[in-house]
């Protein structure tokens, strides 16, 4: 089994361009080992479209996969300046949207 965790650069995007929704259809739709997908090292505001898009997906290649949330701090990264940015890390009230967010999923949250 394993668990599969895309970094996302908005809330449509994984890190290398790829619409979430296509990136969870191409993993989830062709592995039967996949237990679950999600996100990870993104800003905790993409979050929630992120997850949705991505329950979208599992329902289209009918797979029961858990959704996994993991975001970062809200900050930004920049090769030349380093993390920059207000810090709005998940709290329980994120936890709790996303959750509901998903209905039958289970998160692992920051």
């Amino acid at each position: 089994p394993a668990y599969v965790s895309f970094t996302c650069k908005d809330d449509n995007h994984t890190c290398s361009g790829e619409p979430i929704f296509d990136a969870v259809c191409a993993v989830a739709g062709h592995h039967q080992n996949v237990i679950a997908v999600g996100v990870n090292c993104c800003d905790p505001k993409n979050v929630p479209s992120l997850i949705q898009k991505a329950k979208e997906a599992l329902k289209i290649v009918k797979s029961d996969a858990l959704l996994v949330a993991y975001p970062n701090s809200g900050e930004e990264w920049s090769h030349e300046t380093g993390w920059h940015g207000l810090k709005t890390t998940a709290n329980a009230n994120h936890c709790l949207e996303w959750h509901k967010q998903g209905r039958h999923h289970r998160y692992r949250g920051q």
